[in-house]
């Protein structure tokens, strides 16, 4: 396992370094495969385009020219392309031959044809007789295998596994880092889209959280159209608001500004308060004028929903109140709302 660690990492190394040349010969008449393997390949292509109706004489041929091959001289000349796929492909052929001189029977002539026709593009591309930019290659796998004596080990090396293959396989991490960097880049998309059409807002703007008779002081540190975020003042007000929450009528006041609400998510920190209606722009600029600090752009997500919500009547709007109502201690959230509801404006 660790020389095929070995192996791969040079072998991706290679690819690195850009495509590695087939060795060439200095004659073109000296390059290829022996004449004896060429007579054979044409009695091969003769027997695969007869399909099932070799030529009489046809397997004897084929018998007496399997006789005459110099297998040493051939598979020499294969070693020197440093190419195990052929090297297979001409066993493949091989057998089939031998198969059909015993009986006459070619079960694939089609695999065979193409057999052939892979070997002869293989050699003409070794030898320089077709002009490629970029001629196609056997895996360096094969060439680093040799080298290091590994080709006979007990565990062969992938037989079809070319140059194309390692080059996806290389491809497939920029592959994944472009599909994370774009869904990552969705995710923005939609969190700026939001954000503008919520006109969510960091801020931090003194209010006051009144639910029922309690009143609890705190600052809103996030506010959008449709809802914002409330900080209390201290750890005993935020627990006190995990007991009450929802408990009675709910509203948020600011200065002049009463927005009648409900509070929608708790953490440890801040709560996540819903308006019963949307600000209208004038009333969240005249908000967002309070803030002691710049305002900005908010891309904070929204804090999930995890208060049930108690059941109220119509929803009321924000409203400006009179400045002795917005100082008056004493005045409860139903109160505050009686002079909210549509029906009493």
């Amino acid at each position: 396992m660790r020389r095929r660690r070995i192996i791969a990492a040079l072998a991706f190394a290679l690819l690195l370094c850009g495509p590695v040349p087939w060795p060439r010969t200095a004659q073109a008449q000296d390059c290829g495969l022996p004449s004896d393997w060429q007579a054979l390949s044409d009695l091969a292509r003769v027997a695969a385009r007869a399909r099932m109706q070799p030529p009489d004489d046809l397997r004897a041929q084929v018998a007496r020219q399997l006789d005459q091959l110099d297998r040493t001289r051939l598979f020499e000349e294969i070693s020197r392309i440093q190419s195990r796929t052929t090297r297979l492909r001409v066993e493949a052929v091989l057998d089939q031959l031998q198969r059909f001189g015993r009986s006459g029977d070619l079960a694939r002539p089609w695999i065979l044809a193409m057999d052939l026709d892979e070997i002869d593009k293989t050699m003409k591309e070794y030898c320089g007789s077709i002009d490629f930019n970029l001629p196609e290659m056997t895996s360096p796998f094969e060439i680093i295998a040799t080298f290091l004596g590994l080709a006979d080990s007990d565990q062969p090396l992938p037989a079809q596994f070319q140059v194309s293959d390692y080059a996806r396989l290389a491809l497939l991490p920029a592959v994944a880092a472009m599909a994370a960097a774009t869904l990552v880049l969705i995710t923005r998309l939609i969190g700026w889209t939001q954000t503008f059409r919520h006109r969510r807002k960091t801020c931090r703007i003194v209010a006051t959280l009144i639910i029922g008779t309690y009143r609890l002081g705190g600052h809103v540190v996030i506010l959008g159209r449709y809802n914002c975020r409330f900080v209390p003042n201290s750890p005993e007000d935020r627990a006190l608001l995990g007991d009450i929450a929802e408990s009675d009528e709910t509203v948020l006041l600011a200065g002049r500004i009463l927005v009648p609400c409900h509070v929608s998510g708790l953490r440890r920190e801040n709560a996540a308060i819903e308006f019963q209606l949307p600000l209208p722009d004038d009333m969240q600029d005249a908000f967002l004028a309070m803030s002691s600090v710049p305002t900005h752009y908010s891309l904070q997500s929204r804090l999930k929903s995890n208060v049930q919500r108690r059941p109220g009547d119509a929803p009321a709007p924000a409203r400006f109140i009179e400045p002795e109502a917005a100082d008056a201690p004493g005045l409860d959230a139903a109160q505050h709302l009686s002079a909210s509801r549509p029906d009493n404006s």
